[in-house]
């Protein structure tokens, strides 16, 4: 048999009362003469009034507590099946009605902390929005730095062409000298020009990388904005702003090697215009030899320009990655997010 308090109660209640029923007769005994017979049907008439009186108790008691008790179950019952809009309207000034206006009081914060949550949960919802708005920013910047890479390469194929037949035209013969340092002009505008369109290329690299800088700067404001759960984006967020330094170090060097490999050129230009004036005068030899310098220069410029190029597309890569990862816990935020709303919404308030 479960355990029953009212089955306690009624129980104790006229168990007290058959007490009393047998107890009274005895009391009575003391005080009152019976007629003969009398006190038998007497004693059964405490009995049965003592019984009686339990069962009345019984009966008073649940009506006026029990009901008031049954009001707070229905209450409880429903926040348990997260109604906590009801209200338990009891008014005792004892023990009674400090429950009931405790049971109100727990249901108002229990509202007041589900209303909290979803509306922090929306708040971090449009941070991780912001999040993933700019991972998928970093990562188009990123395919743009990869298409001026391959441009890049095109212009260093080019300008390793025009080197390799400059040399060419430098190894011909003393009677074709001036023709062939014509041609060897012509090739030198030529390297000069691919090399202002490299510079170019990097100095739009050096722009998107700014831009990177100033996402991952963004991406930091927006996970310090997260609290907590935005922890992981902090550290990410450092992470492609330092490589985006390293990037911008990277081009910087490059575009001094670059600005290095116009000098020379130029310098080559000078050599040839004057030994081509200075025809019958010039030292072909001497000619020779310091064209094949600044061709190995420049041979050594592009060799060091593709190293740093390698550098750079490492670090893209890396930014890619980093920016990958950004988004997968963008993505996992909103899911939980988006739970803890659904949750939240759930409650009725």
């Amino acid at each position: 048999m479960r355990k029953s308090i009212l089955r306690q109660l009624f129980i104790s209640f006229v168990g007290f009362g058959l007490f009393m029923g047998v107890v009274f007769p005895f009391y009575a005994d003391f005080f009152v003469e019976w007629k003969p017979g009398m006190l038998v049907w007497f004693a059964v008439g405490c009995l049965v009034a003592g019984s009686s009186i339990g069962v009345f108790s019984y009966a008073i008691t649940k009506k006026v507590l029990i009901n008031k008790l049954t009001k707070m179950s229905a209450i409880a019952n429903a926040i348990a099946q997260r109604d906590v809009s009801g209200r338990c309207i009891i008014k005792s000034e004892d023990v009674i009605g400090e429950i009931a206006n405790s049971m109100n009081t727990m249901s108002d914060s229990l509202g007041e902390f589900v209303g909290e949550v979803v509306d922090i949960s929306l708040d971090l919802s449009n941070v991780a929005t912001d999040l993933e708005r700019q991972a998928h920013s970093t990562q188009n910047t990123i395919a743009d730095q990869r298409e001026k890479f391959s441009q890049i390469h095109e212009q260093l194929g080019s300008i390793e062409n025009s080197s390799a037949q400059s040399l060419h035209a430098a190894d011909q013969s003393v009677s074709v000298l001036t023709k062939k340092m014509k041609t060897m002009s012509q090739s030198i505008n030529v390297l000069v020009s691919h090399n202002n369109e490299i510079t170019s290329l990097l100095q739009t690299i050096s722009q998107i990388t700014s831009k990177t800088t100033i996402l991952s700067l963004n991406a930091s404001i927006e996970s310090a904005r997260a609290g907590e759960a935005g922890k992981g984006f902090a550290v990410v967020a450092v992470e492609i702003n330092l490589l985006a330094k390293r990037t911008q170090e990277t081009t910087n060097q490059i575009l001094e090697i670059s600005s290095m490999l116009t000098k020379d050129s130029a310098e080559a230009m000078a050599a040839l215009q004057e030994k081509t004036t200075q025809n019958e005068d010039m030292d072909v030899n001497a000619l020779q030899q310091q064209i094949n310098i600044a061709k190995l220069e420049q041979a050594n410029a592009i060799t060091e320009i593709n190293d740093k190029l390698k550098i750079i597309e490492s670090l893209s890569i890396q930014t890619d990655q980093d920016s990958q990862a950004t988004l997968s816990h963008a993505n996992t935020i909103s899911e939980k997010i988006e739970m803890c709303v659904n949750i939240g919404n759930s409650y009725k308030r």
